[in-house]
């Protein structure tokens, strides 16, 4: 190391050995060299690993099944966002909705109430080693209802944590300020008429599922270098009503 010029950079976590060794000088003696061990910890943006869908037109029914998305593993974090374009009324309200074993609601991603353009829902879970092909959300009745999963997970195969969330009643993601400099943003639009919606750069499209005039729901996320405020995003192509859920994961 020559630490007058130079810049030590680790590609790969774990322990290393370093050994200093100052070189004699006018202005002090060599005191011989110095050994020491460096512990290091790399961290990235959360990954995203895969996602699925549900719902697309169905008029009603009593239980949504969403698939758990292929190619995850036991660590990985679930985000399930179900969608409903349903107004004030029958399975408008979150509140109704029974969440599977195992899965926790994120209250400020959550509608709390039944809302005129449809109302919105998330949960999260961390997968297990064995998880079952898919997982049933049940509401006294669901109406016009899209839903997505999305699986994400650290570099290092550990569970990412949810930073922070929030949801409002536009087709514009909240803006957000994460608490590091590598957190994964996720944004999930639902539209109340069904619009075929696309994510806006730079955003990338994770999921879509829906179909005029039901409801649609729209996955997307970036991977942050900034501990910057993320402006609001809005969904491309979208009606003009609906709701959106914004979410910042981080090591």
């Amino acid at each position: 190391m020559n630490s007058s010029s130079g810049l030590i950079t680790f590609v790969t976590a774990g322990t290393c050995t370093v050994t200093a060794d100052a070189a004699t000088t006018t202005s002090y003696l060599d005191s011989g060299p110095t050994t020491f061990t460096l512990t290091i910890t790399l961290t990235s943006a959360p990954q995203f690993v895969s996602s699925s869908t549900a719902g697309g037109g169905t008029p009603s029914g009593i239980n949504l099944t969403l698939p758990v998305p292929t190619g995850i593993s036991a660590g990985d974090l679930l985000i399930a966002v179900l969608y409903t374009g349903d107004p004030v009324g029958s399975g408008g309200d979150p509140t109704t909705v029974v969440l599977p074993t195992g899965w926790t609601l994120l209250p400020s991603a959550t509608s709390p109430a039944a809302e005129p353009l449809g109302a919105i829902l998330t949960a999260s879970h961390v997968a297990t080693a064995s998880e079952p092909a898919s997982y049933t959300f049940n509401s006294g009745n669901f109406n016009n209802v899209t839903a997505v999963m999305l699986a994400y997970v650290n570099s290092d195969g550990t569970t990412p944590l949810v930073d922070q969330s929030s949801w409002n009643t536009t087709m514009t993601s909240s803006v957000l300020t994460p608490s590091t400099t590598a957190d994964t943003l996720v944004t999930v639009y639902g539209d109340y008429n069904g619009a075929a919606l696309s994510a806006t750069s730079p955003t990338v499209q994770r999921t879509f599922v829906g179909d005029i005039p039901y409801a649609s729901t729209l996955a997307a996320d970036q991977y942050l270098t900034s501990a910057a405020p993320v402006p609001g995003i809005t969904a491309s192509g979208n009606s003009g009503q609906g709701t959106s859920v914004t979410i910042l994961l981080k090591y």
